[in-house]
């Protein structure tokens, strides 16, 4: 039966040695969540910030009534997908962290790469359409 890292690093058969290469370990990947999680908030800022700059940004167009409808989708339903891909994204990594952080403290990480892997499609594909809602206004 393998035991977690926490556990061998109360081993007294451990040298100094591989005391501190064991420990060492276990907070590298410590901070690497913690790492993870901050890139997480980076991105869902990033994404709302975009949306306040849409939406500034539309209020500032102005001209005939084809442009004002097209402004007036783009002011509206852009930022606020913003806002909620990144609340998304924001809610989502904060869950990661603490799902990660409780399985390297009970020293079994497996990873969830669908979350991720799903996150960036997702997020892709918002910004095609966002890309394909500036382009049809701009006709």
């Amino acid at each position: 039966m393998s035991r977690s890292p926490l556990q061998v690093l109360e081993d007294p058969e451990l040298s100094d040695w591989q005391h501190a290469m064991l420990f060492q370990n276990v907070e590298r990947t410590r901070l690497s969540n913690e790492r993870n999680f901050l890139n997480w908030v980076r991105t869902s800022l990033a994404l709302i910030t975009l949306g306040f700059i849409v939406q500034r940004f539309g209020m500032m167009v102005r001209g005939d009534e084809a442009a004002v409808a097209v402004s007036s989708l783009v002011t509206f339903w852009v930022p606020i997908l913003f806002f909620v891909l990144g609340a998304l994204m924001v809610a989502l990594g904060t869950w990661e962290f603490f799902r990660v952080r409780k399985e390297i403290s009970q020293g079994r990480w497996y990873g969830l790469a669908w979350l991720r892997d799903a996150l960036i499609v997702v997020t892709l594909v918002f910004m095609l359409i966002v890309l394909l809602i500036f382009v049809v206004g701009n006709l």
